[in-house]
């Protein structure tokens, strides 16, 4: 059953969802990490950043979905409607190297995500 590709944008306690419609055939890989890591425990670490953004590990990951985050979900959005997957290919790197960043190079987000990692 194809049910297609939803963008949602969360605005405080509202839910917006619009659907997408490819101008192409998009394939997607979607892998399984065989719960290697708690991806429930890392959201709620991220939700409370962006919530309470009032210690500097909170500030930096809030200032990432805030800016960045807004700016590649925008890109990927238009990647998809105009059916580039190279551009959105790209973009998903892009979001993958600031996660990364994030959480890699800044000692306190790397420990708090890495103790959720099995």
């Amino acid at each position: 059953m194809n049910e297609g590709l939803s963008e949602i944008t969360f605005l405080g306690g509202k839910t917006i969802t619009r659907k997408l419609t490819p101008q192409n055939n998009m394939g997607f890989l979607v892998v399984d990490l065989n719960s290697s890591k708690d991806t429930r425990k890392i959201m709620n670490f991220f939700n409370n950043a962006i919530a309470f953004p009032k210690e500097a590990n909170n500030q930096k990951v809030y200032n990432f979905f805030k800016d960045i985050n807004y700016n590649l979900v925008t890109k990927a959005v238009d990647s998809i409607e105009s059916g580039d997957t190279n551009a959105l290919g790209k973009t998903f790197i892009k979001f993958q190297e600031h996660i990364d960043s994030l959480a890699c190079k800044d000692e306190g987000v790397r420990e708090k995500i890495s103790s959720y990692i099995k």
